[in-house]
């Protein structure tokens, strides 16, 4: 490696020393280069002057003589054949001017070539001058490439050596390690034997002192056992808890506190412990002494261990009483229950029956504690159920299942019934369960079944009575037409006739056929209200009550009319000819019953937030309380002495209940009576003939 370093090195300096030789003669050259572009310029600068002067005036060789211009160009000029040519030169006026042209020409030609000779030579050198460069160039990048490379070489033999040195020094200090590490694992070994004499001679003081500070106020009874099962230590819990003090249980076994079958699980479990099982748990009755009642106690026992040896054991013991007491309410809350009760854990299966569960399903109360709570269930509403069950899982919220979409189960002799099912998340000691509360609903779904059937036979009966209204009253209308028209011209071929009682008979024939097909008329208006769809639009109330009111201006002239509507711009949708032929109706009932001497009929008009409003009070007879609920009946009439068919009200009523309102009587004998529509303000749904009531006639 020293051998190429020293190769290197000594190549770098060849390559140096010829990169300055190399320099230094292209510095020379390109001065000589300058100096003949100089010499050029100014041969061509002499060339131009020659050609320029003027030879012909006076003085003229003196003049070209004197100018020394020459001189400046060629350092030898005075001893240039062209200088001592001019010398012998002649002016003008003693010669012809030959002599000079001749001279002229020569110098010139002489000039030329010495400025073709300067042009060469400046090309010549600047051609050597480029390789010069070339070779300059090529002598730098050898040379960068050799120092380079020996400073590489030179680095890595510097690393190398110093990796040996710091080598050489890591083994050093490795030994000196090694030695300390024996010393120090001595002084270690020494020291933790000093440790260990040191803790196992303080272990019992600290660890009796820190048992003592949790166990005198610990909620819970701690107890203390030795290696050998016996009592070592009795927090005063346990004293209040046993009723026994400290002094009279040290080294007394832990099981003489209980009964027999306890005591011997109690002294199991104890013997079971082991370092891979150090820890258990029993729940024990005991008799308490000093309230003399049953309690329940939750024992806990831990193995203490020190290195893998049994030293002693930790008892935690807590009174559980109030825990068991509210689960057995519970249980005997379910059993009380009078409907069939089921409780099961996260996954189903059933843990808890009533007595109702076992005549609900026929299942005995073991073979149900055998089964999960799908197995009660239909494969029809298995999936649905379970949905609901892990739903209630994840919320604290009752869910009920059965009252929208009927729930189908199944009992022990595989008939099915239709069930209705509460369910109730219960957390029992950081246990979740389902406690399900189950209704037979098969009698209500059978009746729900049957009173569809009614419902539809009832519908199919009501659409063939209005048929049969509409045929019989379509049928009737067309012999009373006959029998009236008969009668009116027999009463004018008798006209002249002597005999005035024919005359008042046939008056009363034709009155009662008017009033029959008056009748008729009406029911064939109420029939087809019930079969007729219900268009309706936005109409105001207070110009349909003014309609009202001009259609039948002649007949209630003799009436005073007092309206009111508030806001006046009541806006009703509905049907507004029916409503009109409602109001119309309520009207002429108004008008008839009203006090003779001076009939008043008030028209009011309001709403609220859900309805509108239109109420008709007039001052008449009033209506009997025993007839106000059959008022709007069909052929119902408070007074038979005044005309009428007792068809209006029904009219009445039946629009009103199309366009799902209601209508109501507020009346009392002598004192008027009032008739109060109540129409929704939103957009109502025509009704079907089974929904519209027209009493019991």
């Amino acid at each position: 490696m020293k051998i190429i370093l020293a190769t290197t090195s000594l190549l770098t300096l060849l390559t140096a020393i010829i990169l300055i030789t190399l320099s230094h003669s292209y510095c020379i050259n390109k001065k000589n280069i300058q100096e003949s572009y100089f010499l050029h310029l100014k041969l061509i600068e002499w060339r131009d002057y020659l050609d320029n002067f003027n030879f012909t005036k006076n003085n003229a060789l003196a003049e070209f003589s004197d100018s020394n211009y020459f001189q400046s160009i060629y350092k030898n000029w005075s001893q240039e054949s062209d200088y001592l040519k001019f010398n012998h030169l002649k002016p003008t006026y003693q010669d012809d001017g030959n002599s000079i042209k001749e001279w002229k020409i020569s110098a010139r030609i002489n000039i030329t070539e010495k400025i073709n000779s300067t042009l060469e030579s400046i090309k010549k050198d600047t051609r050597n001058n480029d390789k010069r460069l070339s070779l300059i160039t090529i002598s730098l990048i050898a040379f960068i490439l050799l120092w380079s490379l020996s400073l590489l070489i030179f680095c890595k033999n510097r690393n190398k050596k110093l990796l040996k040195e710091i080598t050489s020094t890591n083994e050093k200090l490795e030994k000196k390690q090694i030695n300390i590490l024996q010393r120090n694992k001595i002084m270690s070994s020494i020291l933790e034997d000093l440790t260990d004499e040191r803790k196992r001679s303080n272990f019992s003081r600290v660890n009796d002192q820190r048992l003592a500070l949790v166990a005198k106020y610990s909620d819970d009874c701690l107890i203390g056992l030795n290696a050998d099962s016996n009592i070592s230590s009795w927090n005063p819990k346990a004293e209040a808890l046993f009723s026994k003090p400290e002094s009279t249980m040290l080294d007394k076994p832990l099981h003489i506190l209980f009964d027999e079958s306890d005591s011997n699980s109690i002294k199991n479990a104890i013997t079971d412990i082991t370092i891979h099982k150090p820890h258990t748990t029993k729940t024990v009755k005991w008799i308490s002494t000093k309230k003399n009642q049953l309690q329940y106690l939750d024992i806990s026992i831990t193995g203490l261990f020190y290195q893998k040896e049994i030293e002693g054991y930790s008892v935690i013991i807590r009174d559980v009483s109030s825990k068991i007491q509210e689960i057995e309410q519970l249980r005997l809350l379910i059993e009380a229950t009078p409907n069939t009760i089921i409780m099961s854990d996260i996954n189903g299966h059933i843990i808890q029956a009533n007595d109702y569960a076992e005549k609900t399903f026929f299942y005995e109360k073991y073979e149900l504690l055998s089964l999960k709570i799908e197995d009660l269930i239909t494969e029809a509403s298995t999936l649905y159920h379970k949905n609901l069950h892990d739903n209630c899982l994840h919320s604290s919220k009752i869910k009920r299942i059965g009252a929208s979409k009927a729930l189908t189960a199944r009992r022990k002799d595989n008939t099915t019934i239709y069930v209705e099912v509460g369910l109730a998340p219960v957390e029992i000691e950081g246990k979740h369960f389902i406690i399900s509360a189950v209704t037979d609903i098969s009698e209500r779904i059978e009746a729900q079944n049957k009173l569809k059937i009614f419902n539809k036979s009832l519908s199919q009966k009501n659409k063939e009575m209005e048929q049969f209204v509409y045929t019989v009253s379509h049928d009737l209308k067309a012999p009373l037409v006959t029998i009236s028209a008969f009668s009116q011209s027999i009463k004018k071929m008798l006209q002249n006739s002597d005999n005035p009682k024919i005359l008042r008979k046939l008056d009363r024939v034709i009155a009662n056929a008017n009033i029959m097909e008056e009748l008729i008329t009406d029911l064939l208006e109420i029939s087809r209200i019930v079969n007729r769809p219900l268009a309706t639009n936005h109409f105001s109330i207070d110009l349909m009550i003014r309609d009202v009111l001009e259609t039948l201006e002649e007949s209630l002239n003799h009436c005073l009319i007092r309206t009111h509507v508030n806001p006046p711009d009541i806006q009703l949708l509905a049907n507004r000819a029916l409503i009109m032929q409602c109001i119309q109706n309520i009207i002429i009932n108004a008008a008839k019953y009203s006090d003779k001497q001076s009939p008043e009929i008030d028209i009011t008009a309001i709403q609220d937030n859900n309805n509108i409003y239109i109420s008709i009070k007039d001052n008449g007879l009033g209506i009997a309380p025993e007839y106000q609920d059959r008022i709007f009946d069909i052929f119902e009439r408070g007074d038979t002495t005044i005309s009428g068919n007792g068809v209006g009200l029904a009219i009445v009523k039946s629009v009103i209940q199309k366009h799902q309102g209601s209508i109501t009587l507020e009346s009392k004998i002598n004192n008027g009576a009032t008739f109060t529509l109540s129409i929704p303000r939103a957009k109502s749904t025509s009704l079907t003939s089974s929904q519209v009531d027209f009493g019991e006639q």
